[in-house]
């Protein structure tokens, strides 16, 4: 794992990585697009965001990039809560992971 300022890390990253792991930013289209460039045949890109027009950015991203195998999931973590007489469960910071292929 390296940690970095994506796209300006990429160029500096030896080896080249299988996978890119995309957490936000201020130009998320522009990241994984260059991300997307600098990946190889066969390599996976994985895009996290906890906002629904952020999804919808990054689906039609994908899209544009025929990215291929794409996987859109959301994993829950909640936390019991009493409400009046019943214990509730309620979702902390819910997100959205997309994860897709390059199969050109």
């Amino acid at each position: 794992m390296i940690e970095g300022v994506a796209p300006d890390c990429l160029a500096a990253l030896s080896p080249q990585p299988d996978c890119v792991i995309i957490e936000g930013g201020k130009s998320m289209k522009g990241i994984v697009k260059a991300a997307w460039d600098f990946l190889p045949h066969q390599g996976r890109i994985v895009v996290t965001t906890d906002t629904l027009e952020t999804l919808y950015s990054m689906s039609e991203t994908f899209a544009e990039l025929c990215v291929r195998n794409v996987e859109i999931v959301q994993p829950t973590i909640n936390r019991l809560e009493t409400r009046g007489n019943q214990q509730v469960y309620r979702a902390i910071n819910p997100i959205f992971i997309l994860s897709g292929e390059k199969l050109d």
